[in-house]
């Protein structure tokens, strides 16, 4: 089933959905994820030539590792963006359905993330996970707000805006127990494009920003399956906590919603 709110009705929407008796064993949520584009065109040090890969919305809205659960599998797709009237909200929504699978309920809900209700949206998103018991690892919250070149003002405290506001809920006291379920997209970066972090890791790293840098150049030197090839230590952390958009695991048994690429690529 398909529900969309907005900043004036997502409250008694979000009500809806956790009141109906429906219990729900995983619940992703994307913020910044909708479909803008068909292709992505990529320039870099590491091509002498512009190269165009195909847009992963889909996989952001719905990563491939959900669209594989058990059918007895409850799962809440939760999706947050910008959607003009008509055509661009039509056709996210198809797109969604598309990618869906009988056992997902979808919540679109059309909202800036720097409008001041976003916190309290996230706020009563976050208060009926836990109210569900929810456990961290059945919970994502991935931010796709990137910008592929220089952002100007506005798209820079964006990018800066949700991320504050997103740690600003998980950081109350009622939510630290989901704190390790934010995850963050690379972003415009060629070889690790299809892939998210955790955000945790970026407190460890002063030089974070580079480091993803030199990770993604050291994961263009490697060839496929990259994970094991990579022998610098200083990527450990990062492998063992970044995970793939696109790849699904039908054939593995684990608890998580999804499994770092040092364990997809056998490292660990």
């Amino acid at each position: 089933m398909l529900f969309n709110a907005d900043k004036t009705t997502y409250t008694n929407v979000i009500d809806t959905i956790f009141n109906k008796g429906k219990k729900y064993n995983k619940i992703y949520m994307s913020v910044g994820s909708k479909y803008n584009q068909t292709d992505v065109m990529f320039y870099s040090r590491n091509m002498p030539l512009a190269n165009m890969t195909p847009t992963n919305a889909s996989y952001q809205m719905i990563p491939e590792f959900l669209r594989h659960s058990s059918m007895d599998t409850n799962i809440l797709i939760i999706m947050v963006d910008i959607f003009n009237k008509g055509v661009n909200f039509d056709y996210n929504k198809e797109l969604l359905l598309s990618k869906s699978t009988k056992n997902m309920d979808i919540l679109m809900i059309n909202m800036d993330c720097c409008d001041a209700k976003f916190v309290d949206m996230c706020t009563l998103i976050l208060s009926n996970i836990k109210i569900q018991n929810i456990s961290p690892s059945s919970f994502m919250i991935c931010n796709f707000i990137k910008h592929m070149n220089s952002p100007n003002e506005n798209e820079y405290n964006a990018e800066l805006t949700v991320v504050r506001s997103i740690l600003t809920v998980l950081n109350s006291y009622d939510f630290k127990w989901y704190l390790d379920c934010f995850y963050q997209w690379y972003g415009y970066k060629y070889d690790i494009f299809n892939f998210i972090y955790k955000h945790s890791i970026s407190n460890y790293d002063l030089y974070f920003i580079k480091t993803v840098t030199e990770f993604n150049d050291e994961i263009h030197k490697s060839s496929r399956p990259f994970a094991r090839n990579i022998k610098s230590s200083k990527f450990n952390k990062m492998l063992a906590n970044t995970y793939d958009l696109t790849l699904s695991y039908d054939n593995i048994e684990y608890e998580a919603m999804s499994l770092p690429i040092s364990v997809i690529y056998g490292t660990t």
